[in-house]
């Protein structure tokens, strides 16, 4: 959503629906621009897109479809850049990676002004990693992967930002320790 105006004052809450007027997604309530994050879309049709504003105020709200951005990444290759200039655009990266390698993504060059969310999905798409980051540069993921396959990375900016994020997986040199937990 690139833009939302609501008189007298409240919030919009906007739905997906299929073409068979089922709800796809509930994408929540807003007051300001923001971003819808939607399913890959189950059947052939046209979609229809509600916009309820809270009371009895009128809204005018500004819609910008966008298909993700990506590429594939290979494990100790080069870094990839995931960069847009459009409120709610998505970066999508595949990579191959084999069950129990250590293995660690590198994020550099963070450009967005507020919050990115980076999830490191599995083949069957579930989460393996996560990282919230902040509006500065040189994070690290580090993750192991419990099948083999083909994974997936997802670069998703917080509400109306925009910038630009360098990706990289590489291999660890040494396994990961685990993680204690009461002095055990």
């Amino acid at each position: 959503m690139t833009s939302v105006a609501i008189s007298p004052s409240g919030n919009v809450a906007i739905s997906i629906l299929k073409p068979d007027g089922t709800s796809l997604v509930n994408c929540g309530n807003f007051t300001a621009p923001g971003e819808c994050d939607l399913p890959a879309l189950p059947v052939t049709g046209t979609y229809f897109v509600t916009v309820n504003p809270s009371g009895l105020a009128t809204a005018e709200v500004g819609l910008l479809l966008s298909t993700s951005l990506g590429g594939v990444l290979t494990v100790d290759g080069s870094a990839l850049t995931f960069s847009t200039t459009r409120v709610g655009q998505d970066g999508f990266y595949t990579f191959d990676a084999s069950v129990g390698s250590n293995l660690t993504l590198v994020l550099a060059g963070n450009t967005f002004a507020s919050n990115t969310l980076v999830r490191v999905l599995r083949p069957d798409g579930t989460q393996l990693a996560t990282r919230t980051l902040g509006s500065s540069s040189g994070y690290t993921v580090d993750f192991t992967p419990t099948t083999t396959g083909l994974h997936a990375i997802t670069v998703d900016p917080y509400l109306a930002s925009t910038g630009q994020l360098s990706l990289r997986v590489q291999t660890q040199s040494a396994p990961f320790a685990p993680s204690q937990v009461g002095g055990q």
